[in-house]
């Protein structure tokens, strides 16, 4: 039996012996690998010394005289470009979210920061704000880059997996 490239394409586009489900699944299972690696992206809060506040009149530290506050004025280059960023508050760590969704009609892995729990500042860390002096942390970005091969090759598989049940 001899087929078209058009049949064939059109028999995996149909779900031939579960494609679409198999998909779903390397999809989502990538999706969770690149949600956990962004999450260790993070570093530690490198700053933890307090102050106490002797001035209430300055903007950034502002609050009752003695009350204690953080100065990240002086904070050591440890989450610079490429590296970090530092988990304060784990707001932003905690926001990372990779999921599985149905766009046109086919499976696709979503990965988002920020987005069900908002945290303005996640794609200013993500690609940087050079007028305000922050480098791009590129969290995502990393920890897709990291699974992206792993991807393929499952992909490949998959394909292999459908040509060989055809």
């Amino acid at each position: 039996m001899s087929i078209t490239g058009e049949e064939f394409a059109n028999i995996l586009k149909a779900g031939a012996d579960g494609l679409q489900e198999k998909l779903a699944l390397k999809l989502l299972a990538f999706a969770k690998e690149v949600e956990a690696s962004a999450k260790e992206n993070f570093v530690g809060d490198d700053v933890p010394r307090r102050i106490r506040v002797k001035n209430t009149s300055h903007r950034r530290n502002g609050g009752p005289i003695g009350s204690w506050y953080r100065d990240y004025s002086n904070a050591p280059p440890t989450s610079g470009r490429l590296l970090g960023p530092r988990a304060i508050t784990g707001n932003l760590r905690s926001s990372i979210l990779g999921e599985l969704a149905i766009v046109d009609g086919n499976p696709a892995a979503i990965i988002t920061a920020g987005r069900v729990k908002p945290v303005k500042y996640a794609a200013a860390l993500e690609f940087g704000v050079p007028r305000k002096r922050i480098e791009p942390r590129m969290y995502l970005g990393r920890a897709f880059d990291n699974h992206i091969d792993d991807l393929k090759d499952d992909l490949k598989e998959m394909l292999f997996v459908s040509i060989i049940g055809i």
